[in-house]
């Protein structure tokens, strides 16, 4: 009695459609059977109607026979290509929101160009980014659908991760990743300390007047995000079964994925101690309903977001929703300024506060906030004081002086 695996037509096409692919090996990687049973099926005249249909699919997805003209955003994501750099962004962790982003923006390019994204090259590319560049900087209409601001950075990302360009060729090609207009214009805004109080009295009123859970949770994340400088996107995204974690009594570490250098994502290590972890361990207390002294032994069986109110359905974050809810109680609660960004601008108020509370010692908040180089921080938020300068000199010099203190407070 044999005991070959019989394989089932349908299951194999559903294969193909899902590995992209007739290869034999990866066939009986995703079946579940040697190389040796998909080698009989594609021999067996039976299966010729399976087989032709399995290659009339992958064929509707080949650059030679898809025209532009009838190309469909979802015909385009399924291309070879695309997949390509899907699969790298992938590996790279690139955020879902920009991944869509990117492939919009290219899909919009191939159509304007009338081609598809097989036969595209870098220089026809080149000329568009240009081109689009130009208008840019010259407060000009542009083509629609394909922004400056968004092009350069998918045109880049295909380049490099389908055709394994350099970064530097792309650059001196025209398509490049400099600073855009405006580019740290909000970066000297903070909230300043009676603000942040009066936000936070209007949030609880509205949280118990409403008996809305979301005005909790967004005083709890705008605080978090304060005392450790990270980004709104990361702090909604951290949650106790996806990422590593170490609590003690006097010091909470998270490992949050953030921006790094080249639009990859970097592990940072936010740590929470003092006053500030005394804050948050209030809303943890509250949000998982734990009693405060038993934090550190019962939270690492939690499973849930911190901030599961700004989770969409399908598990990525809605940074939208918080910054709907953050920006007008900002604004109720006198912030200084008729514009701003609702939930970065936490990291700027932890940047100004840490380097004055810390004397402007670079490297260390740049360690703490998650910035992979002090160049950002003395750029977009200030060098050292001459008062800063002084008393460093004096300390070298083994002067006693009795200096001010500045603590980083909500």
């Amino acid at each position: 009695m044999s005991n070959r695996k019989v394989i089932d037509p349908d299951e194999f096409l559903k294969c193909v459609k899902r590995i992209f692919s007739l290869s034999t090996t990866k066939l009986a990687r995703c079946l579940g059977v040697s190389t040796s049973s998909v080698k009989r099926f594609k021999n067996k005249p039976e299966n010729r109607s399976t087989m032709r249909k399995a290659q009339e699919y992958l064929d509707s997805f080949n650059d030679e026979t898809v025209s532009a003209r009838s190309m469909t955003f979802e015909l385009y994501r399924n291309m070879m290509p695309i997949r390509r750099w899907e699969d790298a962004m992938n590996k790279r962790m690139v955020s879902k929101q920009k991944q869509m982003a990117w492939m919009r923006s290219f899909f919009n390019l191939c159509k304007y160009m009338k081609t598809t994204p097989g036969k595209i090259t870098a220089e026809e590319c080149a000329n568009i980014v240009l081109q689009q560049r130009n208008r840019y900087y010259a407060d000009e209409p542009q083509i629609k659908g394909i922004a400056y601001s968004t092009i350069r950075e998918s045109v880049r990302g295909f380049f490099m991760s389908v055709h394994n360009m350099s970064a530097m060729y792309l650059t001196n090609m025209g398509i490049g990743k400099e600073a855009l207009k405006g580019a740290g214009k909000y970066s000297r805004q903070s909230v300043p300390q009676d603000v942040r109080h009066r936000f936070e009295d209007i949030l609880v009123c509205k949280m118990k007047a409403e008996d809305e859970i979301a005005y909790f949770e967004a005083l709890g994340n705008s605080k978090f995000n304060f005392s450790t400088g990270t980004r709104i996107s990361a702090s909604l995204a951290f949650s106790f079964s996806k990422h590593e974690f170490r609590l003690t009594k006097n010091k909470w570490m998270f490992e949050i994925w953030d921006k790094g250098s080249r639009g990859k994502k970097k592990r940072w290590e936010k740590i929470l101690m003092g006053k500030l972890l005394v804050e948050f361990k209030k809303y943890c207390s509250a949000r998982f309903t734990i009693p405060f002294d038993d934090l550190e032994d019962a939270l690492p069986r939690a499973t849930d977001h911190l901030f599961p109110a700004f989770i969409k359905e399908d598990g990525e974050v809605n940074p939208d929703k918080i910054r709907d809810i953050v920006k007008p109680n900002l604004i109720e609660a006198g912030i200084p300024y008729k514009d701003f960004p609702p939930t970065h601008i936490w990291r700027h108020t932890f940047a100004q506060e840490a380097l004055k509370a810390t004397n402007y010692n670079y490297e260390l908040v740049a360690s703490l906030g998650g910035w992979v180089n002090t160049h950002i921080l003395k750029k977009h938020y200030g060098e050292m004081g001459e008062a800063a300068r002084e008393k460093g000199l004096l300390k070298m010099m083994g002067e006693v002086f009795e200096e001010e203190t500045y603590e980083l407070e909500w």
